[in-house]
């Protein structure tokens, strides 16, 4: 049998873009690496981790060559507040952020997993997704 999964239509792997302005939070899309630089058709998504305290003053230690705190406190306090995977972050194509459902997406992460592809035992079905624009202010 042929594998297909991973394999986009044309074969071609898809550049990765990741992005410092698009972050793994918690509810994040991301392109799955098939190998280094590129992606292809599979994809994951972020589930929620807790930020221990000593990350979490690592983070607020990072400074550039003028000791200036490199990542603002605000997105720090979002990271713990919101769930996200730092070590994720800059590695991997953010290509969409769940804003309802988290609680589909605390099934599916909970499901038993297994086999080489490490993929849920029980076979798990998107029915329905609603894809919008993102805009920073929805009014």
């Amino acid at each position: 049998e042929e594998r297909t999964q991973g394999v986009t239509d044309t074969g071609e792997p898809i550049a990765n873009e990741c992005s410092v302005d698009l972050w793994t939070f918690k509810g994040a899309l991301c392109s799955y690496n098939g190998k280094a630089g590129y992606g292809d058709s599979r994809f994951f998504v972020i589930n929620e981790k807790e930020l221990p305290e000593d990350e979490v003053e690592q983070l607020r230690g990072f400074k550039n060559k003028d000791e200036e705190q490199l990542l603002p406190d605000e997105l720090i306090d979002a990271f713990v507040s919101e769930g996200c995977i730092v070590d994720f972050a800059g590695c991997y194509t953010v290509f969409g952020q769940t804003i309802e459902g988290f609680d589909v997406i605390e099934a599916i992460c909970g499901s038993e997993i297994g086999g080489d592809w490490l993929q849920p035992v029980e076979p798990v079905y998107i029915n329905k997704i609603t894809v919008t624009q993102y805009s920073p202010d929805p009014a």
